[in-house]
């Protein structure tokens, strides 16, 4: 079987959330006082080697809230979508809004055989099933391999995605596309090969396969970009949909996702392999503010291994628990993990926080934190797989059934 490429969310089935609306142009950057690299010291305690600070440095406190004492949620399901039958086109999740969702269709053939032989389709799905294909993609700014779509946004003006030709883990070959939700046709945003030099051969995956994300009328996303000494270094982007010139928002920045305003960022080290030095706020004017910082310890990089994001809340991951906070940096809630769990996924719609506590073979939960009653939720998920979605008014999750994944969508 074809293994369908991995980014930041896990088994081939790749992810999105969706938001709003709002302003077209992007001047450049601009940095507000509070800077984004951490200073030399400070005056208080030291933190402890694995935890968030503030921008004075001081230790960030959150309250404590136990996996084992969340309730149980039902919630009302509407859609799903189950594994192709064989010879069958199989539908993937992109990302949900109120009342449609993106998926992309992969041409059996791709799980027929040993490579990747035929491009993928983007469109929209039905609740009854259906799937309205938008145009095909696969000869604007071809070379001459197929192309998978791997990451998606959605909101109620706009739909991005991005495709990839790549088959393996160190190149990184996206396309960035965008159309309107209710007509016209795909327009090519921006390729990995204006991130580099003509005589340099491919675009490395510093920071990962990129993500699109839909915010304040821009589309946002990160990539490897080559310097003048041929070396490669993340950073975020963000353009008119539309079309026109992509701006550089931050360099050193990977990881984001939309807030109210813009998005929120994970920043990076000029140290090699790029550790992660906090987590800053982009308006969609240029202006950076810093939240919060990682302190490190002296054997391994720290940070968030998911961030996710909407309106004014954020929540990351970070292996040891999910810690959420408002776009002020005030703590909210932390959510121990347990050393046998794992959290693929994490996505923040209408001041809600979904996870699935991810164990092989053995999940049956997926987690749901409202900010609003700072209450733990949990729904009954017979073999819980690690994909998670949601909208304003929807939420998906995915289950294992004989070893290809399904997803059901729910409302609120």
């Amino acid at each position: 079987m074809t293994k369908l490429r991995s980014g930041f969310r896990t088994a081939g089935l790749l992810v999105a959330a969706a938001l709003l609306s709002g302003c077209t142009t992007t001047p450049q950057p601009t940095i507000a006082p509070a800077p984004s690299t951490p200073p030399a010291a400070s005056t208080s305690e030291p933190a402890d080697p694995h935890t968030l600070v503030d921008t004075a440095g001081d230790a960030l406190e959150f309250p404590l809230v136990e996996l084992d004492d969340a309730k149980p949620l039902t919630l009302p399901e509407i859609a799903s979508i189950t594994p192709a039958q064989p010879g069958h086109d199989h539908t993937i999740l992109l990302a949900l809004s109120n009342g449609r969702t993106l998926v992309t269709l992969s041409p059996s053939e791709n799980f027929e055989e040993a490579a990747f032989v035929k491009s993928n389709r983007v469109g929209l799905l039905r609740d009854d099933g259906t799937v309205d294909l938008f145009a095909d993609t696969s000869n604007i700014r071809p070379d001459g391999r197929p192309r998978q779509t791997y990451a998606g946004d959605i909101n109620e003006q706009w739909v991005v995605w991005m495709e990839t030709s790549s088959d393996n883990m160190y190149e990184s070959n996206w396309r960035l596309f965008a159309q309107e939700l209710d007509g016209g046709k795909p327009i090519l945003v921006a390729a990995a090969e204006d991130q580099r030099k003509a005589t340099t051969e491919f675009l490395p995956l510093a920071g990962g396969d990129p993500f699109p994300r839909l915010s304040e009328g821009l589309v946002w996303w990160w990539t490897a970009h080559e310097q003048p000494d041929g070396t490669f270094q993340p950073r975020i982007l963000a353009a008119d949909p539309a079309g026109g010139e992509p701006k550089e928002m931050l360099a050193l920045s990977a990881q984001l996702s939309p807030v109210t305003g813009g998005i929120v960022a994970v920043t990076l080290s000029e140290a090699e392999d790029h550790p992660q030095t906090g987590i800053v706020r982009i308006d969609t004017d240029g202006t950076v503010t810093e939240l919060v910082r990682f302190t490190q310890d002296s054997e391994a990089s720290w940070g968030a291994q998911r961030l996710a994001s909407s309106g004014n809340i954020v929540a990351m991951s970070t292996g040891e628990a999910v810690l959420i906070m408002d776009t002020s940096a005030t703590p909210i809630a932390q959510i121990p993990i347990p050393n046998d769990r794992e959290i693929w996924d994490l996505d923040v719609c209408a001041g809600k926080v979904v996870f699935t506590p991810y164990k092989p073979e053995e999940t049956d939960q997926v987690a749901v934190y409202d900010t609003t009653t700072n209450t733990l939720q949990t729904i009954h998920v017979p073999r819980a797989e690690t994909d998670n979605y949601c909208s304003d008014q929807r939420i998906s999750w995915s289950q294992n059934e004989n070893n290809w994944t399904s997803n059901t969508i729910a409302i609120w």
